[in-house]
């Protein structure tokens, strides 16, 4: 299992995708209403208001064009499993940290991979494994958990670092 890069917001079945289409129409004309109703007291448009309207109904339009464009997937038993509107080769996973947006690999995947001995204690006897892989995200130097590992892993932190450890101790 690998975690895929795209929104479990955009994730379900056709019907569930089409539910979610008229939802973001419903909330861009309920903000419409709130505009002409601003308009007939003679206050001013809300621009980002407007920009969110532009936003819902783009999303909604996309949505509409996908289950249009995209066929269903279905199970080995015919039933529909959901799919991304951002990424339609992932799907929602189950795991012991949350459900998490992510891929299925098949054991048989691993056959011809080239980190299969790197990965598997005994590469001949076990067919393949499980993995998750997450990206870390870039952090700033500035930033204060930057600076005090920067400063912890510097010759002088460890020596302090160590001192502290065995006062503590």
């Amino acid at each position: 299992m690998l975690p895929a890069n795209a929104s479990k917001e955009r994730s379900g079945t056709h019907a569930e995708l089409a539910h979610r289409a008229e939802r973001l129409d419903k909330a861009a004309a309920k903000i419409v209403a709130l505009h002409q109703a601003q308009d007939e007291h003679g206050e001013p448009l809300d621009n980002q208001r407007q920009h969110r309207i532009d936003q819902l109904k783009r999303e909604a339009q996309a949505t509409r064009a996908f289950i249009a464009t995209q066929p269903k997937r279905l199970n080995r038993k015919g039933g529909e499993l959901k799919t991304n509107i951002t990424d339609p080769d992932s799907a929602k996973m189950a795991t012991g940290k949350g459900v998490i947006q992510g891929y299925e690999a098949q054991a048989s995947d691993c056959a011809g991979c080239a980190l299969r001995s790197q990965c598997l204690r005994n590469p001949l006897a076990t067919r393949g494994r499980q993995v998750a892989r997450f990206e870390r995200r870039a952090v700033e130097a500035k930033h204060p958990s930057a600076r005090m590992r920067s400063a912890i892993d510097s010759p002088r932190g460890r020596a302090l670092y160590s001192r502290r450890i065995a006062t503590v101790e």
